[in-house]
């Protein structure tokens, strides 16, 4: 018989559903258990303890009972480690946000925890909550260190790379390779410039 034990851990809030009239189910991306979801029991009350931490990008401490035999796991704990009130009112910010959130919720599986994907969710909400951030740059940037961390980033090497000219080279969206002389006949010019302005 599985045993259940508490796990207190910090956690980046993917997303949330009510469930009842009171609860809410809560996917979470842990520090030290990766993806999970938790049932938090009556957080919409108006006097719930959960308040605002159970909001998408929130990162926050979380306490849970934890069983593994178990779906859900039962969440009586959570507080903020950072708010983010920044990032929150600004329209462009918040919606870079939710997309990096929907973007691990869909790529990470179920307690696999990646300490480098928690670190890289972090810093990215950090740059979207900074004062003068450059919010533009965040998305791309989350997406290019994301492929790195799961194994499928670009193989861009740089003698290829300083091969391509105003003229001739392509970047491959097939295989993510670099070809300086190669692939031209078959792709459209329109799309041979882009892929060298993308290598510039």
């Amino acid at each position: 018989m599985a045993q259940r034990s508490i796990v207190r851990t910090e956690a980046i809030v993917l997303r949330s559903l009510d469930y009842g009239e009171t609860s809410q189910i809560v996917t979470l991306y842990t520090r030290e258990k990766g993806k999970l979801g938790v049932m938090a029991k009556g957080a919409r009350r108006p006097k719930s303890s959960f308040g605002a931490t159970l909001q998408p990008m929130a990162y926050t401490q979380v306490v849970f009972y934890y069983k593994p035999t178990r779906t859900l796991q039962t969440l009586s704990e959570s507080s903020h480690v950072e708010s983010f009130h920044r990032l929150r009112r600004n329209l462009t910010s918040i919606t870079v946000g939710f997309r990096i959130v929907e973007l691990v919720d869909a790529l990470m599986e179920t307690e696999d925890a990646q300490p480098e994907v928690f670190a890289l969710l972090v810093h990215a909400l950090r740059r979207l909550d900074a004062r003068e951030a450059r919010v533009s740059n965040v998305w791309p940037y989350v997406q290019l260190q994301l492929a790195q961390i799961l194994g499928v980033a670009p193989a861009v090497r740089r003698d290829r790379v300083e091969a391509v000219t105003e003229e001739e080279g392509l970047l491959s969206l097939v295989d993510g390779g670099v070809y300086p002389d190669g692939g031209r006949d078959a792709v459209p010019e329109e799309s041979c410039r882009a892929s060298r302005a993308a290598l510039r």
